[in-house]
């Protein structure tokens, strides 16, 4: 089955550009996630997440995440609801990190609050596609 979900292709300066997603979950209800192919895992917002999700574990071990280079003081939860066009995910295991650094950055080029990225991991589980004529992250279940 596959599953389109648009893409917002916001620009960066003259000469590149970031993918978003819309995605939904119950608290809050709904964010922008950076489709992030250089990053091998994919993490959520630290400061929006922590009071809403299943800790699992504080890791200490460096993830790469792309955007973020190398991250550290993660901390593994369970998402109890992961919304992605019409893929919905229920306890969904990932890393939560600050991405108060990213937000003020990108708070200079758009009005969106970045919550996630979407890494490696996740467009490799579901054999990703990116469409960029279409505007469509296609997602292969």
């Amino acid at each position: 089955m596959k599953i389109n979900i648009p893409i917002v292709i916001e620009e960066i300066e003259s000469d590149g550009c970031h993918l978003l997603v819309e995605a939904a979950f119950a608290e809050p209800k709904k964010g922008w996630l950076i489709i992030d192919t250089g990053a091998n895992k994919s993490v959520f917002a630290k400061n929006i997440f922590e009071k809403n999700v299943e800790l699992l574990d504080e890791t200490e071990e460096d993830i790469s995440a792309g955007i973020n280079a190398s991250i550290e003081n993660s901390i593994k939860v369970i998402i109890p609801v992961f919304k992605l066009g019409e893929l919905v995910l229920t306890n969904f295991e990932t890393i939560l990190i600050d991405l108060n650094y990213l937000n003020s950055v990108y708070s200079k080029i758009s009005d969106k609050k970045i919550i996630g990225l979407i890494g490696g991991d996740f467009l490799k589980n579901y054999d990703a596609v990116i469409h960029y004529k279409n505007k469509l992250l296609i997602l292969n279940k």
